[in-house]
């Protein structure tokens, strides 16, 4: 189920909005919708990227600060001589945290460690 939710790079599937930010996303859809290119031979009119809706999953930057906030957090809050118990499930949740992590590219980052 997590490999039909979450769409490698390579897998050539529509964009992962996790590995994507907002704005890029929101460009690749337009193009792909009206097909045009990138190289488009047209001038360029600087437009401002709607908002996604509330409901919307966060982009690759609003998950990547709120993950890099959520664990620095718990680092700082982590005892400076765990318990064995302590230390196993640390690193129960940090397997389970990164096998689970919407973005592809960043969570096979986080199970190297």
């Amino acid at each position: 189920m997590a490999d039909d939710t979450w769409q490698s790079k390579s897998s050539g599937k529509k964009p992962c909005r996790a590995c994507t930010d907002f704005k890029t996303w929101s460009k690749q859809q337009k193009q792909n919708n009206t097909g045009q290119s990138s190289q488009s031979s047209s001038p360029k009119v600087t437009e401002e990227a709607p908002k996604p809706p509330a409901d919307c999953p966060v982009d690759k930057d609003q998950l990547g600060r709120a993950t890099w906030t959520f664990l620095h957090t718990m680092a700082a809050y982590y005892p400076e001589a765990p318990s064995t118990s302590q230390q196993q499930e640390m690193t129960m949740m940090m397997r389970t945290f990164s096998k689970y992590y919407p973005c592809d590219y960043c969570s096979h980052h986080m199970r190297e460690w």
